[in-house]
């Protein structure tokens, strides 16, 4: 007769909970992070970037008949504040898939493993997934003028 009770063993979850927390936090930094960014750091407001890549045209243009090297702007800073959020979400995004790689490789739990290491492609990915949506939509609005002008003819 066996009186005695199971027990059941935990393993630390360590590596696959910080790497899902990981996860969340890239996600959040790349779908979140830009509206916060713009709100503390505003955007220069459109005319002077518009100036600045019509500029930037007129002396690359001027300086192909010459055969002379366009002026060298001055090199970019190493860090960018702009550029903030999508560098966080990158590292967030690194840290969950390594972290659910080693959550995996230590056995502590599947689920876990799997959830940090979606997330970290997700991250990832968010910005060609943004790219070919606006892509998807801009040949769907195509695709309804051409057959707007299909019809009036």
């Amino acid at each position: 007769m066996n009186t005695s009770e199971p027990t059941l063993e935990l393993k630390p979850k360590t590596f696959g909970i910080l790497s899902m927390i990981a996860g969340f936090f890239g996600l959040f930094a790349v779908a979140v992070g830009p509206s916060i960014r713009d709100t503390f750091i505003p955007p220069p407001p459109a005319e002077r970037q518009i100036s600045e890549a019509i500029l930037s045209i007129k002396r690359y243009i001027g300086a192909k008949p010459k055969e002379t090297k366009p002026t060298i702007e001055a090199p970019r800073q190493p860090f960018s504040a702009r550029e903030l959020p999508h560098t966080l979400s990158v590292v967030f995004s690194a840290l969950a898939f390594i972290g659910g790689a080693v959550s995996f490789l230590l056995k502590e739990g599947y689920r876990y493993a799997c959830i940090a290491g979606g997330l970290g492609i997700v991250t990832l990915f968010w910005h060609t997934v943004l790219f070919a949506l606006a892509a998807l939509i801009l040949f769907f609005i195509l695709f309804l003028l051409l057959r707007f002008f299909a019809l009036l003819e």
